[in-house]
């Protein structure tokens, strides 16, 4: 601590340090990988630096109102079509070019974004231009269904823009937006949680209860109450357990699994692998995010399945698998259909479908009914419990402990850097619940009755980060948000709207925690390999987006030399996108990171 001290007050007090030096510095602690453990102490120092980046790297806010594009006010749910017009009228260069019409934007306040300026005038920036625009000539993608867009933070301008206001089909990079949204909303302390709850009758026996009496035996359910809580393991079932002694609790006899914080609905696999991961539905009490590790062998005509956390054989019907003659492969599994009947001690599946004869397979899936994992999870420590469908209508419960998952500065590190879908989409659920502006003080995010209970509402998520970004000055007349992960052929982004969120966000106290969970280029996440030994390892902090037909980066640049730091966006919607996309979009950046 002595060190740190001395190094902070050593830091502030040096006046030849120049915003370069700044910069590197921040930039250098954000390739830091913390100890969840020992966030706090490290987090303190580089949020000083943040702070001060923020002061001297940076002109400050300016007054006047931003320029905008005039943009069309009906939003598209459909891709960009390609419309053929010569490379020279498709691109612009800080904002200036023919036939470009502006609006002025309404200044929002020090909570809104700053207006660029208009001319270049940094070398650096100008040779930026130069190296996009050259890249950009002899580059073979079809430039009509190509979006970017690149800010010069500490200078505030605009270096290029390319078909900047067209709504696109954003991939993963959509989960900046959801992760930004809810640092903002919902406060980097934020925590999902689960919430233990019995009987008002319950809670009154239990309180008068000597505290050297016997466990007491609860005599109505108890609920097992989810609030987003995103990293339940196996595990915390025996902590749960745990806590109910401390409590003076017997092992409840009955338990009702509650999920009213995020109503289930029914939801269509995003692709034609319904059993993978990344398909697996957000739920409010998610266990081991309902994927187990799982062996299938078949030999025609038999198939047995084993599937961990299920002590009990399971008794496999596969009178109705039609078998063929192909490679066994790992997307086999998903021509199959399980239907599973009796009990996580009794199990019993029919299986369905096309498999070849002779195949073995093992691997991650969400092969389960999504009470199963819980069921079988509580067997060790509960067992004679049976599982409830739900209290009676109207019944009140009293909580009495909650488990609580990490706060969200830690992580959206897993949905920015590992691209977890159902955990951003739990996240973009809960923004229906963050508290309207004028309720956001003195409000705890523990309720100790039912009464007070919120339920998420993905139609309300979508309004509420759209009167977000308006409030930020952000034009949202073209944007279409669904479910805050990418995952989804009906949501659209303009790369003007994402980058300048990114320029929003870098002015906020929360700027650490959110450039620490992008990827890192060439280090870790989805760019871990990516990038590695190139000029743009260690420089660009970017999150990937990829689907079938689109490949997307966004996020920092955060050159070695002094210069920058700058937003990048760049989004690609064309059968290209994963044979000539992500190799364009890799030279370009690794372009930018060399330039000196």
């Amino acid at each position: 601590m002595r060190h740190i001290a001395f190094f902070r007050a050593s830091f502030f007090r040096a006046s030849f340090l120049q915003a370069g030096f700044l910069q590197t510095a921040l930039a250098s602690l954000a390739c830091c990988h913390f100890n969840a453990k020992r966030f706090t102490l490290a987090r303190v120092t580089v949020v000083a630096l943040s702070m001060a980046l923020t002061q001297c790297a940076q002109p400050p806010v300016s007054s006047p109102a931003k320029e905008t594009n005039q943009r069309s006010s009906d939003p598209s749910n459909q891709a960009p079509a390609a419309q053929p017009s010569n490379q020279s009228s498709q691109h612009t260069a800080g904002r200036q070019h023919a036939g470009r019409q502006t609006a002025e934007r309404k200044n929002a306040g020090q909570d809104s974004i700053s207006q660029p300026k208009r001319q270049l005038d940094s070398p650096h920036a100008k040779q930026l231009q130069r190296l996009s625009l050259e890249w950009l000539r002899k580059s073979p993608l079809q430039t009509e269904h190509l979006s970017l867009y690149l800010f010069d933070l500490a200078q505030q301008q605009l270096i290029l823009e390319h078909r900047s206001d067209q709504p696109m089909q954003p991939a993963s990079v959509m989960k900046l937006m959801t992760t930004s949204a809810a640092l903002d909303l919902l406060g980097s302390t934020y925590r999902g949680a689960v919430s233990l709850r019995i009987s008002p009758s319950d809670a009154s026996a239990l309180a008068k209860r000597a505290p050297t009496a016997a466990l007491y035996a609860l005599q109505q359910p108890l609920v097992i109450y989810g609030e987003g809580h995103n990293q339940l393991q196996r595990r915390d079932v025996q902590a749960i357990d745990e806590t109910l002694k401390r409590l003076g609790i017997a092992a409840p006899s009955t338990v009702v699994l509650d999920r009213r914080w995020m109503p289930l609905a029914p939801v269509k696999p995003f692709d034609e692998n319904p059993w993978s991961w990344y398909n697996v539905a957000p739920d409010a009490l998610l266990l081991e995010q309902n994927t187990q590790w799982y062996h299938l062998s078949a030999n025609s005509p038999q198939m047995s399945l084993r599937i961990a956390g299920i002590d009990e054989p399971i008794q496999v019907d596969s009178k109705k698998v039609r078998w063929n003659e192909q490679p066994c492969r790992q997307n086999a599994l998903q021509q199959l259909h399980f239907q599973w009947r009796g009990t996580p001690q009794r199990p019993l599946v029919e299986i369905r479908g096309d498999f070849p004869r002779q195949c073995y397979l093992s691997g991650y899936a969400q092969l389960l009914p999504r009470d199963w994992g819980w069921q079988a999870a509580w067997q060790r420590v509960w067992p004679t419990a049976r599982l409830l469908p739900r209290l009676p209508k109207g019944s009140a419960t009293v909580e009495i402990a909650r488990l609580e998952d990490e706060p969200l500065a830690v992580r959206i590190r897993s949905i920015n850097k590992d691209s977890d879908n159902v955990q951003a989409r739990t996240l973009f659920a809960a923004l229906s619940t963050a508290p309207a502006p004028s309720q956001q003080t003195n409000q705890s995010s523990a309720s100790t009755d039912s009464s007070t209970d919120l339920s998420t509402d993905l139609n309300a998520s979508a309004k509420r980060l759209t009167a977000w970004l308006h409030a930020k000055g952000i034009d949202t007349r073209q944007l279409v948000f669904e479910n805050g992960a990418g995952l989804s052929r009906s949501e659209r982004l303009t790369a003007s709207a994402l980058g300048d969120m990114l320029r929003w966000q870098w002015q906020q106290p929360t700027r650490f925690e959110f450039v620490s969970s992008l990827p890192i280029a060439g280090v870790d996440g989805t760019l871990k390999t990516r990038f590695a030994g190139q000029a743009a390892e260690q420089c660009a902090r970017l999150k990937t987006g990829t689907l079938r037909d689109t490949t997307a980066l966004a996020g920092y640049l955060l050159p070695q030399n002094g210069q920058g730091p700058y937003v990048l966006v760049a989004i690609l919607n064309d059968e290209q996108a994963l044979s000539q996309g992500i190799k364009s979009f890799n030279s370009w950046v690794n372009q930018l990171c060399q330039a000196q």
